[in-house]
């Protein structure tokens, strides 16, 4: 039977619709990123701050399209810590420039997301 199978399809679309409406609404920003630092999930703040139109346009983005390269490198090298050591990094405060030259303070809280 196909019902139940739609059914579930159509209840983990609406709680994916519903989370994305609680990450938009965020003010900070929210991002996910894959093993290799690229981005693959984030909020419409970080979409803007950015500098892009979309989150199609932000997907496989890394800190070096965003940052300077030498925050860039800083950033993933502290991630890299994270991921090996699984230990999250919490209210990171750090100043730095972005690609548009505007000068930031960024907290940043960093976790590991490891599937089964």
């Amino acid at each position: 039977d196909i019902t139940e199978l739609r059914r579930a399809e159509r209840q983990v679309q609406k709680n994916q619709e519903m989370l994305r409406t609680v990450f938009d609404a965020i003010p900070d920003y929210f991002y996910i990123k894959d093993r290799e630092g690229r981005v693959v999930f984030a909020n419409k703040a970080s979409i803007a701050g950015a500098g892009k139109d979309s989150l199609e346009q932000m997907i496989g983005s890394s800190d070096r399209d965003l940052f300077t390269t030498e925050k860039a490198g800083e950033f993933a090298s502290i991630e890299q810590r994270v991921m090996e050591t699984g230990e999250p990094v919490y209210n990171l405060e750090e100043w730095t420039d972005d690609l548009f030259g505007r000068r930031l303070c960024v907290l940043s809280t960093k976790l590991p997301y490891r599937d089964e």
